[in-house]
């Protein structure tokens, strides 16, 4: 089976290495000082007192790989029309994308109300380009759960070494022998991975804890598990969820959660999220995908989110001020606040 890992970070240099260790191989894209890195070391994955490393082939260049039978993009959604762009040469008739993002996806708007649409699709594929290149019949949404960060080139270190899961879930049709296989490949290398016929609820699920927690996060500079050990951080989390599930409901998504339990610091990790991660990097952040996309839902559906704005407000600024902003061709008015 050809398998790509289309951005080998945190999260897919992970998966990439534990496909290898299971006897998977795959190829990487990577850029920068992280593919100099795994091309002259190997590609490392620290887990506790582990250390793991693998040399898969990698590149910057999507053509010099060929078609695949699946691909993984597991790049942050501001890098989504770049990968739009060097996709076209890795897929065949039946190649699979896999898409290992946080974030409310493109084809998300496909049956909404047209409000809610036109919401979404300003926010998340203003021009139509990552509709184009991934077909909508050939996309499987990931939903990953699985702390993770790029500590230098070419080294991951997991903070959950013992917890790493992928739900997969087609957003039209069902899910074929490809698919399958790749689900069992990435479980028998202790990755579980699970195919689930209820996806979108399985994306807003974790859409209220990542917008909350990742948000609180960026704004004070705490690790998930101290946000959930804080009284303050705790409170406005909790108040975030609230309204994003309010949110789910509006759109006649069913999941249903403890949001109390969620934010148990016993059931929490020390995880830095990814936003804060790139806020204090200074990469681009992943607003329009996420906070934004929700907010402006919310406004599409008519749901008071009152936490929500407000935190929206205050990362939208920062990130504004500090020159951190979504991906870097992106127009600083993709940053207002939606009144």
């Amino acid at each position: 089976m050809r398998i790509c890992i289309y951005g080998a970070g945190a999260v897919g240099g992970h998966i990439a290495v534990r496909l290898m260790l299971g006897g998977t191989p795959v190829s990487v894209i990577a850029r920068g000082a992280h593919l100099e890195a795994i091309r002259e070391r190997g590609l490392t994955l620290l887990r506790g007192e582990r250390s793991d490393v693998v040399r898969p082939a990698c590149t910057d260049d999507p053509e010099t790989l060929g078609p695949q039978d699946l691909v993984v993009v597991a790049t942050k959604t501001t890098s989504l029309p770049a990968v739009a762009r060097g996709l076209p040469c890795l897929l065949d008739a039946h190649t699979l994308v896999v898409l290992a993002q946080n974030g409310i996806p493109w084809w998300f708007a496909d049956g909404a109300s047209p409000p809610v649409s036109q919401a979404l699709v300003t926010r998340v594929d203003p021009d139509g380009a990552v509709r184009r290149a991934i077909p909508l019949d050939r996309t499987v949404a990931g939903v990953v759960y699985s702390g993770n960060e790029v500590i230098q080139p070419g080294v991951i270190r997991s903070s959950t070494p013992h917890r790493n899961r992928l739900l997969l879930g087609v957003p039209r049709g069902t899910a074929g022998s490809h698919l399958q296989e790749f689900a069992g490949r990435l479980s028998r290398s202790g990755y579980e991975a699970t195919i689930t016929p209820a996806i979108r609820e399985e994306i807003w699920s974790k859409l209220v804890s990542v917008v909350a927690v990742s948000c609180v996060a960026a704004l004070t500079g705490m690790n998930s598990l101290e946000i959930c050990s804080d009284p303050g951080g705790r409170s406005v989390a909790a108040a975030m969820m609230r309204d994003v599930q309010r949110i789910g409901q509006a759109l006649g998504l069913t999941a249903h959660f403890d949001i109390n339990a969620r934010l148990d610091p016993a059931r929490n990790h020390p995880h830095r999220p990814s936003l804060l991660q790139d806020m204090e990097a200074g990469r681009p952040l992943e607003l329009n995908s996420g906070i934004l996309a929700v907010q402006a839902v919310a406004r599409a559906l008519g749901v008071d989110t009152p936490a929500l704005d407000v935190v929206a407000a205050l990362v939208a600024a920062r990130a504004s001020r500090r020159g951190r902003g979504l991906a870097p061709e992106s127009e600083g008015s993709h940053f207002r606040f939606v009144e």
